[in-house]
């Protein structure tokens, strides 16, 4: 899609670090719903007019009721999944510290860092798009794989 370029004009929200966001909380939609909404999405992201922002943090109640009906579940950790994130470059020296044999900084993404849960979940969110909601739920490192009937 294009558009009027940025040099021309953008349009800039205006938000005091004073105030905080409002939470708000994910709605739950019939069937039919979440089918409309997922072809429009579609179609909005195929003609660039939305992006995929990056600040996935799911619900953790959302995942609970989405295992409703399903009589067989599989629960899975991601063990040291943050550990398969690289740092980036130009931000590894910020995870610097000293000891008696040198000065290190770490390649991968630590686990206490800001933001770290919502990097990990954004990745998996992206490699699992297919299977959410139908075959698997997500949390951050916490995987739920289901299915409707005990029959494979």
């Amino acid at each position: 899609m294009l558009g009027i370029s940025l040099e021309v004009i953008s349009h800039k929200l205006s938000i005091s670090p004073a105030y905080k966001p409002v939470p708000q909380r994910r709605r739950s939609y019939d069937t039919e719903r979440y089918k409309a909404m997922k072809a429009e999405v579609t179609e909005l992201r195929a003609i660039g007019f939305i992006r995929e922002a990056i600040f996935p943090l799911p619900q953790i109640d959302q995942l609970v009721d989405a295992t409703a009906g399903h009589e067989l579940l599989n629960f899975l950790d991601a063990y040291s999944g943050y550990n398969q994130i690289f740092t980036h470059l130009a931000n590894s020296e910020h995870t610097a510290f000293i000891t008696d044999k040198g000065l290190y900084c770490y390649s991968f993404m630590l686990f206490g860092l800001k933001n770290t849960r919502a990097t990990y979940q954004w990745l998996v969110n992206r490699i699992f798009a297919k299977h959410i909601c139908s075959i698997i739920e997500v949390y951050v490192d916490d995987m739920l794989v289901k299915s409707q009937t005990v029959d494979l």
